[in-house]
């Protein structure tokens, strides 16, 4: 059911000092369970109401007492009163007022933590689940953001000259619990449910030595080497035989691997791909290429030499060399990493072990040492042909009514991103919908409704997409979505959609990528299958 502005109970409260001050409804937001009741999920006992900040207190002073200001409400999810009132993916117009968006309203009821919203979150996910106006791509950035000192320097300037110090101490103490080590009240029992909130409460209990061996524990359980866990008590594992089984156990995949080897927005071991393309070469006893050569000349690396024990040995029994990293994933054995990858290039063995590599093979060094275009290019192609294979090249898929801006769309993501693949796709009638679905049928928290609302709103469109492969440095993963990348689709959403779709600005029906390495994976497998022109075109 439609959002309807007559489930709102006071309303004609608020229209009635509308016709009296100097704003209108463009002026405010409603705020708080606004979001609810307009959606027949519950009743409103009153109304909060965000004002622009153009609208101060002498401008609005309301005697109803249904009625209440509720300034910054949202501040701690990075949304200011401004933003709130101006950018659409914020709030909702129904007969022409302003109700900020339900996924707003839930993830910040989740972080405030109150007793009294367990209800309203159990109704905003049993809501999210049976509907398609959910933004989840909304919830996620919201969910994932965590304010910066200058926020939170700024906020309590603002506070200390609008509430005086003991309020401020006060607002100060509640975004620690929100977003740093204070105890966080849950929602659902009064148990601690932060680290620091929940070893307060051990050593209460339990003493002092008793919350340190759990600490241990948990440090062991979340250390993301593993290392601590597994060279721990080495005498009881080994009598329980779980030494050999957590050794089978190590793995690391590829794509986080990878990921770990960037310094800002450049990727530092192309070694490993010279390396890789050495190691394919010796392996089926061809020449290598001339790459190779001219960077043993210029790193005084003897590669093919180093590399051949690795491929011979592969070679005789088929199994992966164990890739020695270092506690922050520092690669240790480029030449076991390189024929690792030979066998599977997704996932590798590992064995985490003290040591360090200061090694940089940029872009630049190859470019500063003096290899020809056509090396470089070869070191290039590789490295996409890696990404690729790894399911590190992330896609991003731009929709028939994008075409029009195909171009420019594009030319914004490598303003941003590296591109290594462009392809197009042109795909019938009645292909188009099964590729539509493809894509999406993945995702199972999405309505199949608004997957046949979104093919039934490209029908008028040829059916031609733009797939374009992206190097993603930093893709900051967090509950199965890129944040990267999310934010680069809103960026080219807000610029584009009021160009592309005029009669429709709230339709998403510009641009599409993957959220993380596995939906990497599927997404290209999915191309592959509907590909049938072969028109790919390199960075």
């Amino acid at each position: 059911m439609s959002p309807q502005i007559s489930y709102l109970h006071h309303i004609e409260l608020i229209e009635s000092i509308t016709d009296d001050k100097y704003f209108n409804r463009q002026d405010f937001c409603l705020v708080g369970s606004a979001s609810l009741a307009i959606r027949d999920l519950r009743k409103n006992d009153d109304l909060d109401v965000c004002f622009h900040p153009s609208i101060t207190t002498r401008t609005f002073r309301s005697t109803e007492e249904w009625i209440e200001p509720a300034p910054n409400k949202y501040e701690h999810l990075g949304i200011s009163d401004q933003e709130l009132l101006t950018d659409s993916r914020y709030h909702d117009i129904v007969d022409g007022y302003k109700i900020v968006r339900p996924e707003i309203e839930y993830v910040h009821k989740k972080r405030r933590g109150w007793e009294k919203d367990k209800e309203d979150i159990e109704l905003l996910e049993q809501y999210r689940e049976e509907t398609d106006d959910w933004d989840h791509e909304l919830e996620a950035e919201l969910d994932g953001y965590t304010p910066g000192p200058a926020h939170l320097l700024r906020r309590g300037i603002h506070s200390i000259r609008s509430n005086g110090i003991r309020e401020t101490v006060d607002h100060g103490i509640q975004y620690l619990r929100w977003h740093g080590p204070l105890p966080q009240r849950s929602n659902y029992s009064g148990q601690p449910t932060t680290i620091p909130g929940k070893a307060l409460m051990s050593i209460r209990e339990d003493g002092l030595q008793t919350t340190i061996h759990r600490g241990i524990r948990l440090v062991k359980l979340k250390e993301p080497t593993g290392l601590l866990d597994r060279y721990s008590r080495l005498r009881h594992k080994a009598k329980l035989g779980t030494l050999a089984e957590r050794e089978l156990e190590l793995r690391y995949p590829t794509g986080r691997l990878l990921t770990n080897q960037y310094d800002g927005d450049q990727f530092k071991r192309l070694d490993i791909v010279v390396r890789l393309l050495a190691a394919e070469a010796l392996l089926e006893n061809e020449p290598v290429p001339t790459v190779v050569e001219t960077f043993e000349t210029h790193s005084g690396i003897a590669v093919r030499e180093e590399l051949q024990m690795y491929v011979d040995h592969y070679d005789a029994s088929g199994i992966q060399p164990t890739v020695p990293v270092g506690y922050d994933s520092t690669i240790l054995d480029a030449n076991a990493l390189a024929v690792a990858l030979l066998e599977d290039p997704e996932s590798v063995p590992v064995t985490v072990s003290s040591g360090s590599s200061t090694a940089t093979y940029d872009r630049s060094w190859f470019e500063n040492m003096g290899f020809t275009v056509e090396e470089r290019e070869t070191v290039e192609e590789a490295f996409s042909e890696l990404l690729f294979r790894s399911n590190t090249l992330f896609a991003a898929i731009l929709w028939p009514p994008a075409q029009e801006h195909v171009d420019d769309i594009t030319e914004q993501i490598r303003g941003e991103k590296t591109i290594h693949v462009i392809e197009e796709l042109q795909l019938s009638d009645e292909a188009f919908p099964e590729f539509v679905w493809a894509l999406y049928e993945s995702q199972a928290d999405l309505n199949p409704d608004h997957i046949d609302a979104k093919i039934e709103q490209m029908d008028s469109y040829d059916k031609t997409v733009r797939v374009i492969g992206i190097e993603v440095p930093n893709p900051r993963i967090r509950d199965g979505f890129s944040n990267e990348v999310l934010q680069m689709k809103e960026r080219i959403r807000e610029r584009f959609t009021p160009k592309i779709l005029t009669d429709n600005p709230s339709a998403n029906l510009i641009i599409h990528a993957t959220d993380n390495y596995d939906h990497s994976r599927e997404t290209w497998e999915i191309i592959a299958n509907y590909d049938d022109n072969d028109k790919m075109v390199a960075n």
